[in-house]
Protein backbone atom coordinates (compact mmCIF):
# COMPACT_ATOMS: atom_id res chain seq x y z
CA UNK A 1 0.00 0.00 0.00
CA UNK A 2 1.29 3.49 -0.92
CA UNK A 3 0.59 6.53 1.08
CA UNK A 4 0.09 9.50 -0.28
CA UNK A 5 -0.69 13.03 1.23
CA UNK A 6 -0.86 16.00 -0.91
CA UNK A 7 -2.70 19.45 0.05
CA UNK A 8 -3.34 22.01 -2.61
CA UNK A 9 -4.61 24.57 0.03
CA UNK A 10 -2.08 27.30 2.05
CA UNK A 11 -0.30 25.69 4.70
CA UNK A 12 -1.60 25.97 8.51
CA UNK A 13 0.43 28.94 10.19
CA UNK A 14 -0.07 28.07 13.87
CA UNK A 15 1.26 26.69 16.02
CA UNK A 16 0.81 23.05 15.71
CA UNK A 17 2.23 19.96 18.16
CA UNK A 18 3.00 16.67 16.16
CA UNK A 19 3.25 14.32 18.72
CA UNK A 20 5.16 10.73 17.83
CA UNK A 21 5.61 7.40 19.25
CA UNK A 22 9.46 7.05 19.17
CA UNK A 23 9.37 3.41 18.89
CA UNK A 24 7.07 3.54 15.71
CA UNK A 25 9.57 4.65 13.12
CA UNK A 26 11.80 0.64 14.13
CA UNK A 27 8.42 -0.87 13.13
CA UNK A 28 8.53 0.94 9.37
CA UNK A 29 8.23 4.00 7.91
CA UNK A 30 5.16 5.05 7.71
CA UNK A 31 5.22 7.32 11.11
CA UNK A 32 8.19 9.21 9.75
CA UNK A 33 6.90 10.24 6.61
CA UNK A 34 3.88 11.19 7.94
CA UNK A 35 5.56 13.32 10.13
CA UNK A 36 7.57 14.89 7.75
CA UNK A 37 4.87 15.28 5.37
CA UNK A 38 2.88 17.08 8.05
CA UNK A 39 5.34 19.44 9.12
CA UNK A 40 5.21 20.58 5.16
CA UNK A 41 1.94 20.86 5.87
CA UNK A 42 2.47 22.87 9.22
CA UNK A 43 5.07 25.18 8.77
CA UNK A 44 5.65 26.01 12.06
CA UNK A 45 5.01 22.89 13.97
CA UNK A 46 7.24 21.06 16.78
CA UNK A 47 7.35 17.29 16.59
CA UNK A 48 7.82 15.72 19.57
CA UNK A 49 9.51 11.62 19.63
CA UNK A 50 8.30 10.21 22.71
CA UNK A 51 10.73 7.83 23.41
CA UNK A 52 9.66 4.31 23.93
CA UNK A 53 5.98 4.16 22.56
CA UNK A 54 4.16 3.64 19.55
CA UNK A 55 1.33 5.03 18.55
CA UNK A 56 -0.35 3.53 21.44
CA UNK A 57 1.38 6.27 23.63
CA UNK A 58 -1.38 7.30 25.36
CA UNK A 59 -1.36 4.43 27.19
CA UNK A 60 2.18 3.89 27.35
CA UNK A 61 3.54 6.90 28.97
CA UNK A 62 0.60 9.30 29.78
CA UNK A 63 2.97 11.33 31.76
CA UNK A 64 5.76 12.13 28.53
CA UNK A 65 2.61 12.51 26.72
CA UNK A 66 0.93 15.15 29.22
CA UNK A 67 4.39 17.32 29.49
CA UNK A 68 4.59 17.10 25.89
CA UNK A 69 1.32 18.96 25.63
CA UNK A 70 1.89 21.33 28.51
CA UNK A 71 4.81 22.50 27.16
CA UNK A 72 3.63 23.17 23.74
CA UNK A 73 0.96 25.09 25.51
CA UNK A 74 2.96 26.75 27.62
CA UNK A 75 5.21 28.38 24.87
CA UNK A 76 1.88 28.91 22.73
CA UNK A 77 -1.13 30.01 24.83
CA UNK A 78 -4.20 30.38 23.37
CA UNK A 79 -5.08 34.19 21.63
CA UNK A 80 -0.88 35.13 21.24
CA UNK A 81 -0.05 36.52 18.03
CA UNK A 82 0.54 34.19 15.47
Amino acid sequence: MQWQFVSTEEPIRQPVLILEGGDGRKVGLLSQQVTEVSTTLFPRAEVALIANTNHMLPLQDPDALGEAIASFVRRHPVGALV
